[in-house]
């Protein structure tokens, strides 16, 4: 989850997320995948589900930051041929931006939920719910008719 909120951290501080590399979200999406894997076999399903919304979303935001790179880089060195044309590209850059905030703040609130899904979790130590039968000693068993 560190990826998820360093990314998440990156993103909404604008941080240079739009100056990213391929490589480097490459190696960021391996890293979101990397706890994924660890984070399957260890948790509790709901812990493991929880988990899964955080992955998906980060890998939205990794996809967004790619886009984001991409349309920056075509507004700063596209050659437009007329002034509308480069604030159509300006336009898709900023559009691109507040959608990258928008899947940012999601993975906010996934990593908060995945939070309070792991603290239950940590917290159940199977007691709460165990309901034990009782059994009775044979002479109690004959004095009760049953």
């Amino acid at each position: 989850m560190k990826v998820a909120t360093d990314l998440k951290t990156r993103v909404l501080d604008n941080d240079g997320y739009e100056e990213t590399t391929r490589q480097e979200v490459r190696d960021l999406r391996n890293k979101v995948f990397d706890e994924w894997v660890a984070l399957s076999l260890l948790g509790p399903t709901a812990v493991t589900a929880s988990g899964s919304k955080v992955r998906d979303s980060a890998l939205d935001v990794l996809s967004q930051m790619d886009a984001t790179r991409d349309l920056g880089y075509r507004l700063t060195h596209g050659g437009h041929v007329d002034e509308d044309a480069e604030e159509d590209a300006r336009e898709a850059y900023e559009n691109s931006l507040h959608g990258l905030d928008a899947l940012a703040f999601m993975l906010l609130e996934k990593v908060e939920e995945f939070a309070e899904v792991a603290s239950v979790a940590l917290d159940d130590d199977g007691t709460e719910s165990r309901v034990l039968p009782t059994r009775r000693r044979p002479e109690q068993q004959s004095t009760d008719g049953a």
